[in-house]
């Protein structure tokens, strides 16, 4: 028969549990030592009502701002107001334009300001547009005086027209023939023959008449006339001189009468240009 393995219950004795710590004590069973009272129990805290905090205390939750480690931002430049404006009024007045804007550069380079480019702008579109205004007024002057001139010669032309080609050629053969008679005059001897002088005269005023008697041109005709009184005023001088004493006689006269004579004679054939 087998043996059984189990060991007998009385082989094991029963051990007691250790006793527990005493209360409030030390681990190992020694007592805690006494507690000194508070020296400050004696005074009373200081009470303060709700939302109150002490002095020189923060609420609950306040702060105080944290200092830049920078220092201060410096504020934003503003943008120069006459650079406004002067850009603004130089679309419709050159020079308030003009003198906005140099204003307005001025004060940006002194104070920093923003707005430099409206203020070049401003003086540079004031300056465009009084060039522009300088360029319409002489233009338009220009065109006034243009306009007068032309109205000028179109009233002389209008006023004395251009004679017609056959009166210019009948005015001319007769004036050439005048003109060399009077030169003749002027250079021969007419101081001591002023009979023989006064009848060269005569004859050369009828010669120039009986030419000019077909021109129809009334300008041309109005210098004929002039041209009739000059001769004539001619032939009565040499016929005063003539009738004077020896040595008593006008010279002078005769001198102007011959000139005003030729003078009339060049103004006549400068009608027909």
């Amino acid at each position: 028969m087998a043996s059984d393995p189990t060991p007998p219950a009385d082989s094991f004795p029963y051990v007691a549990p250790p006793p527990p710590p005493p209360t409030g004590g030390e681990p190992g069973g020694q007592a805690s030592p006494p507690v000194a009272p508070s020296p400050y129990a004696q005074y009373p805290s200081a009470s303060y009502p709700p939302g109150a905090h002490p002095p020189g205390a923060y609420p609950p939750g306040a702060y105080p701002p944290a200092a830049s480690p920078y220092g201060p931002y410096p504020p934003a430049p503003t943008t120069n107001v006459l650079a406004i404006v002067g850009f603004v009024a130089s679309f419709f007045v050159g020079l308030a334009g003009i003198i906005c804007g140099h204003i307005a550069l001025s004060q940006i380079r002194r104070t920093g300001e923003k707005g430099r480019g409206l203020a070049l702008a401003a003086t540079i579109i004031g300056y465009v547009q009084v060039a522009l205004w300088f360029l319409w007024i002489a233009a338009v002057i220009l065109i006034a005086v243009a306009g007068g001139v032309a109205h000028t010669v179109a009233a002389e032309a209008s006023a004395s027209p251009s004679a017609p080609n056959s009166d210019c050629i009948t005015l001319e053969s007769a004036a050439q023939s005048l003109s060399n008679s009077l030169t003749n005059l002027e250079a021969s001897d007419w101081r001591n023959a002023p009979g023989d002088a006064k009848a060269k005269v005569v004859e050369a005023w009828t010669r120039f008449e009986d030419q000019t008697s077909s021109i129809a041109d009334q300008t041309m005709s109005d210098g004929i006339n002039t041209e009739d009184d000059n001769l004539s005023a001619l032939s009565t001088a040499l016929v005063d001189y003539e009738a004077a004493a020896p040595g008593q006689g006008d010279q002078a006269a005769v001198t102007t009468a011959l000139t005003k004579a030729s003078d009339g004679l060049r103004t006549l054939t400068s009608t027909c240009g």
